[in-house]
């Protein structure tokens, strides 16, 4: 014999949105396979968020028309093959935001995706449109050797960039806008 009482249902649901609302970033990384993501993030027209691995973890450019991924290592580092590519089912939980490499102290870092790391640093993903296209590239917070937007040139040179856009993720409701019950306040 079952006994319900009035507000299980409440209760359970209640329980199950505190669990979804501690997580703060959803968003992940899918080994490219040939085929891109049904969830991927798409950052410009026919390009993507890309995370290569060369010593180090860091983001870059997927060109879905070349099918090949790139980013800055001294000059440009190109691959075919072994990279991921960022992935969220809410892509609209990104955006980009105009800064300058000076913008990026304290809570300002707070919401940036996540791309990789490099000789100790956190790298942040941006992008700039230099040469007459889009590049994704990493970005080094301020303060840094190595500050600022990192793409290649048209001659696969290195560029830095200190104005560009950075990708930021929206953080999710706070419990009591997802669950309006006693339980969370």
């Amino acid at each position: 014999m079952f006994h319900i009482w009035k507000g299980a249902t409440t209760n359970l649901f209640c329980i199950f949105c505190i669990c979804l609302a501690k997580v703060e970033h959803n968003y992940y990384w899918r080994q490219y396979r040939g085929k891109i993501p049904l969830d991927a993030f798409n950052a410009a027209e026919n390009l993507y968020v890309a995370q290569l691995i060369n010593q180090w973890l860091m983001p870059g450019t997927f060109n879905a028309t070349t099918k090949e991924a790139y980013s800055e290592q001294g000059s440009r580092l190109t691959v075919t093959d072994n990279f991921k590519i960022l992935c969220d089912f809410h892509s609209d939980n990104f955006y980009w935001e105009k800064v300058n490499i000076y913008d990026l102290v304290g809570s300002n870092l707070n919401d940036l995706v996540v791309g990789g790391s490099e000789f100790g640093a956190t790298l942040y993903v941006g992008k700039v449109f230099h040469d007459g296209e889009w590049k994704i590239g990493k970005v080094f917070a301020p303060l840094h050797l190595l500050q600022g937007l990192r793409v290649w040139d048209d001659k696969n040179q290195r560029h830095v960039a200190q104005n560009f856009e950075v990708l930021k993720y929206r953080e999710r409701h706070k419990i009591e806008d997802i669950c309006n019950c006693n339980c969370a306040k």
